[in-house]
């Protein structure tokens, strides 16, 4: 069966080799080819939904919680030691500016 469709070989060792031929006996597709551009289609969009979901996660507005502990570690580093409870205390009322608008915080 002629195609125009772009071609190219692929080398793969006995292991995989096994893990595409099981794939494709599972789902039923007539044909190697078929289960390999299946299978890289569905890696590729796994693929791309973990990075837009690293994206979305880099790009989320602190949380309260996220911002207090980005503090608390901020200190640590500052200070070379664990801060004193009265020391983060002193610091923590800017963890509501860091979060303005995030969580309606004034």
């Amino acid at each position: 069966m002629a195609t125009d469709k772009p071609r190219y070989n692929i080398t793969v060792d006995e292991d995989l080799l096994a893990e595409i031929e099981k794939y494709r006996y599972d789902n039923r597709i007539a044909t190697r080819s078929g289960a390999t551009v299946e299978l890289l289609r569905r890696g590729m969009e796994a693929l791309f939904e973990q990075i837009a979901d690293e994206k979305a996660q880099k790009n989320k507005a602190p949380t309260e919680e996220s911002a207090a502990e980005a503090l608390y570690e901020i200190l640590y580093y500052y200070l070379g030691r664990p801060p004193t409870s009265e020391e983060y205390k002193a610091f923590q009322s800017v963890v509501p500016i860091v979060c303005k608008g995030v969580l309606g915080a004034e």
